[in-house]
């Protein structure tokens, strides 16, 4: 149970980070453009 816990979080963090990577990278294109 907590190792199914703890890999929840990890992959919702991980989620979190790379969308808001995403968001950042879309904000620094639109701003170039």
């Amino acid at each position: 149970i907590i190792s199914a816990i703890s890999g929840g979080i990890t992959d919702l963090t991980f989620h979190a980070v790379g969308y808001s990577w995403q968001f950042l990278n879309c904000l620094l294109t639109a701003s170039y453009s």
